[in-house]
């Protein structure tokens, strides 16, 4: 049996498939210790013949629309001790499974959060990404469960944790944050790690404008994720502490702190924008 099964669903995403599943495929753990399992979300681009490509790669199909829908079915494949998820926009380190496998080794860890790094190489894509990073060093070093999230592009989860939760709700967006704070309320905050080591190069996130459409969507998400599990948002005290943080611990001149500075107060505009629009929807679908 494998000790680690990696799952990776994916939608239309012939441009980027076969650079994911093959850093996936080149990683320094041994290959008898981890499988493979990408799941076509009803793709329509030819995404699934580039992973036929791949013998190592078991292929499966789910045909019901939706990114956590195709997760549950790798679950339900998957016979890995731990199951690691990343998404198909990514391309993993190689020492990826290594440190995950490393950090597993923790038996009071549930799950492992890892880095999303952004492929984009301009100066603002750049700070922003270190700017996330410590955002996320800071809210998994607290005791404030209420704050946890997730993302499924970089995170493993022990098997016995879904025997024991349930798979993920089938939501478009937000499932991975809602499964995280179920472990949290269920084994505590000690049983998530973060781990900055552990990254992955999310490809699409080239340029502010991209992260800014995403901002959007995650607040969009946070908000109508919160019908089911309230998820705290960082207040303006906190977001100034990580600012902080990041021009200190990078560090940053006083040029390329107020550049980082002026594109966080657009995000957090994006941000508000993406819960405004998602209450809205919230208010007409009561009426």
């Amino acid at each position: 049996m494998p000790r680690i099964s990696v799952i990776v669903p994916f939608y239309n995403r012939k441009l980027t498939l076969d650079r994911c599943l093959e850093s996936l495929l080149a990683q320094d753990y041994p290959g008898l210790e981890y499988e493979v399992i990408a799941v076509d979300n009803n793709s329509n681009d030819g995404s699934d013949a580039i992973a036929r490509r791949y013998p190592r790669i078991t292929l499966l199909h789910e045909g019901k629309q939706g990114s956590y829908a195709a997760r549950n079915c790798g679950l339900r494949t998957a016979a890995g001790e731990f199951v690691a998820f990343t998404d198909s926009d990514c391309v993993a380190a190689p020492d990826w499974l290594s440190k995950i496998d490393q950090a597993m080794r923790d038996a009071r860890l549930q799950i492992v959060v890892g880095n999303s790094r952004p492929a984009g190489q301009s100066r603002a894509i750049r700070l922003l990404g270190a700017y996330e990073e410590h955002k996320d060093r800071y809210v998994f070093s607290t005791s404030r469960s209420e704050k946890y999230y997730g993302h499924t592009r970089n995170m493993a989860i022990r098997r016995s944790a879904f025997t024991e939760l349930g798979p993920f709700v089938e939501w478009q967006r937000g499932a991975d944050s809602a499964f995280v704070r179920r472990a949290v309320d269920r084994f505590g905050c000690e049983a998530v790690h973060y781990d900055s080591g552990i990254f992955v190069r999310h490809l699409e996130l080239e340029s502010a404008v991209t992260y800014f459409k995403k901002t959007y969507l995650y607040g969009r998400a946070r908000q109508l994720g919160n019908r089911i599990v309230a998820i705290e948002a960082l207040s303006t005290g906190e977001r100034l502490r990580v600012f902080l943080a990041t021009t200190r611990d990078e560090p940053l001149s006083a040029i390329n702190a107020s550049m980082l500075l002026a594109l966080l107060i657009v995000g957090a505009g994006c941000w508000y924008a993406g819960n405004f629009s998602a209450s809205a929807i919230r208010s007409q679908a009561s009426r």
